[in-house]
């Protein structure tokens, strides 16, 4: 259903009740008031969607950003951690950073392996290849 736009749907109800005498306004005001509230309704629903919508990414790069940032003071700590010597503290870094290692090659391998597991599109037809 397409809806009318708010200048139209009030040009139309003004057009349809032309008078100048109160009653003739009143009628005008509350047939305006009838077309304008559900307008107004799902204008308000759908300001809150967004607000909802925005919150929730907000939300989620928010967390990234902690997990990252607890990573680094992480990788900090580990690299000027003054009671470790340096075959400890590579110990410490590699056991740290092995996990985002695999996981972004497992990234890569999954982005390289998909078109292979799925089936490609052929440009001829089994007619045309026998």
């Amino acid at each position: 259903m397409q809806r009318e736009r708010v200048d139209a749907l009030i040009s139309r109800i003004c057009r349809e009740h032309l008078g100048e005498s109160q009653k003739a306004q009143a009628k005008y005001y509350q047939v305006l008031h009838e077309q304008l509230a559900p307008l107004a309704r799902l204008l308000e629903k759908d300001i809150q969607d967004h607000k909802t919508n925005a919150t929730l990414v907000w939300n989620e790069k928010v967390k990234a950003l902690e997990v990252q940032q607890a990573f680094y003071q992480q990788l900090l700590a580990i690299t000027y951690n003054k009671d470790l010597k340096p075959a400890e503290r590579l110990q410490a870094l590699a056991r740290m950073i092995e996990p985002k290692l695999k996981e972004k090659n497992l990234a890569k391998f999954r982005e390289k392996s998909e078109p292979l597991l799925t089936p490609n599109e052929t440009p001829y037809t089994q007619k045309e290849l026998v």
